[in-house]
């Protein structure tokens, strides 16, 4: 079965193949898989795909629908790798960038799906992932992210040094020209503070600025589509479920919020906790109210997800559970398997497809905007031909607290990328 693109997934093909080293930033949804797969379809080159354990099976299950007749090798252990002479399509989690040197000069497209891993050039995984792209020298790279901005403008500089790569002038401006740090890139292009910490002053970068000019080193490697956009969706629904939180075990935290006036991550974490029991007591009468539907209940913290699965009695998917795991349990949710599933917002959150759900519901906030559109685009996606509704849970002056912040960075993200 060859695959079979829409017309805006035509239109990022063609971008791939004009750029040669550049990032789709389609919306989740969009099918940025199928055009990754497509371009390595059309070039018919050696290809490595790089994503995060838990989507390596869900690369390989398309793989096989969509190209079948390709050779493919997965490597999931140190110990497997060797030089890939004998396939077309090698398939390597992040973790095992540091040990692949071999798969990456044997490729000649690498596709890196959620790039954004690989955001911080300071820690080890994206110093190795710079690494490896530049001294492949390969024809051809794609990232691949529904979030190219998670929470700061900063993000945007390793991106955009990915693409810098290009041996070809074919990707835009070189980043590393004008910017050659991380610190040169925030000085030009966020606004900054200076916070005392126990350790001492420290400059903190937030926010916005020079927007035409960072949009300057978009053009040629950047492209980005919204769902509402290209797909025939329904509006969702986003329904806000207030929680009576006048009881004596929320009085330590709104004392803490009126004195603080912000949220500590303990504090964060224990309102959370709070509200698991509610939530779970909320999702069984939805459940009673249609029994035949199928619900997804997300937290961004282990233990309040391990309450609500308690509570409802079914799985509780968080980074305790083995990536390989965690693939095949959203694959089983797709066949029915599952009616209902508990998980945490970090571990189940990217690149997997729970469209048969229609009901999703958030027990807590996460701190990074990016997060919750990957979440909500868990289910309102390609595929999905059903209203969906979204479910929030929430009400104390914290959770407000938190809403207000994410709305704020959301502001500047649709800024950028928009």
């Amino acid at each position: 079965m060859a695959i079979t693109l829409e017309k805006h997934q035509v239109e990022g093909l063609e971008y791939a193949m004009a750029h040669h080293y550049c990032i789709n930033g389609d919306e989740a949804g969009v099918g940025k898989t199928f055009q990754a797969l497509a371009l390595a379809q059309k070039t018919k080159l050696n290809t490595l795909i790089v994503c995060p354990a838990f989507l390596r099976e869900n690369w390989l299950s398309e793989i096989k629908i969509f190209a079948p007749h390709k050779g493919v090798t997965v490597f999931r252990k140190r110990a497997q790798i060797y030089f890939p002479f004998d396939t077309d399509l090698v398939i390597i989690s992040y973790s095992l960038v540091e040990h692949a040197k071999e798969c990456f000069h044997w490729a000649e497209l690498i596709i890196a799906d959620e790039v954004h891993m690989v955001k911080n050039m300071e820690c080890a995984r994206g110093i190795l992932f710079h690494q490896r792209l530049f001294e492949s020298e390969a024809e051809r790279f794609i990232g691949l992210t529904g979030t190219p901005i998670k929470n700061h403008v900063s993000d945007f500089y390793s991106l955009l040094g990915l693409t810098s790569y290009n041996t070809k002038p074919t990707s835009g401006l070189d980043i590393f020209v004008d910017y050659p740090t991380p610190i040169d890139f925030n000085e030009e292009f966020c606004l900054s503070r200076v916070q005392r910490t126990r350790e001492g002053y420290v400059k903190k970068y937030f926010g916005l600025k020079n927007i035409v000019r960072l949009k300057k080193y978009l053009k040629g490697c950047f492209i980005s589509r919204k769902a509402a956009n290209v797909l025939d969706l329904k509006k969702p629904v986003y329904k806000h479920v207030l929680v009576d939180y006048k009881v004596k075990e929320d009085r330590e935290l709104w004392d803490d919020f009126q004195k603080n006036k912000s949220v500590s991550s303990k504090s964060k974490c224990k309102n959370a906790l709070l509200k698991a029991k509610f939530t779970a007591k909320y999702v069984k009468g939805l459940m009673l109210e249609n029994p035949d539907k199928f619900y997804l209940c997300f937290s961004d913290h282990i233990d309040a997800t391990e309450m609500v699965a308690t509570e409802l009695n079914c799985l509780a998917v968080t980074g305790k559970v083995p990536a390989r795991r965690r693939g095949k349990i959203a694959l089983e949710y797709q066949t029915g398997k599952h009616k209902v599933l508990a998980a945490t917002i970090g571990s189940f959150s990217e690149g997997v497809n729970l469209f048969k759900s229609h009901n999703l519901i958030l027990n807590d906030f996460p701190w990074v905007p990016g997060d919750i559109e990957q979440l909500f685009r868990r289910i309102l996606r390609k595929g999905q031909k059903e209203v969906c509704t979204f479910h929030i849970i929430g009400g104390s002056e914290q959770d407000r607290y938190i809403n207000n912040l994410l709305l704020q960075k959301t502001k500047v993200v649709k800024e950028v990328i928009e």
